[in-house]
């Protein structure tokens, strides 16, 4: 139960100090310029890695939901001492 009231309380801040942080961050000025890089070269090995990952990703975060869902054994009853 200590834990459920901690997580709370660390959730809290986090929502409340990233706003914050995220104002006081300092303005990119004119000078400050993206880095660019030019890519010489056949890149088609790496054109459909991208699309696979992605499935990969989407299998992956539904193979865990089904997982927590299925549950197995109800273990809301209480315990008998």
């Amino acid at each position: 139960m200590k834990f459920k009231g901690i997580s709370a309380a660390v959730t809290a801040l986090s929502l409340v100090a990233m706003p914050t942080l995220a104002a006081a961050a300092p303005v990119a000025t004119p000078l400050t310029a993206p880095a660019v890089e030019s890519v010489k070269g056949d890149n088609a090995a790496l054109n459909g890695a991208g699309i696979g990952l992605s499935i990969l990703a989407v299998a992956a975060a539904v193979a865990g939901i089904v997982a927590a869902a299925s549950g197995g054994n109800n273990n809301d009853s209480p315990n008998s001492p």
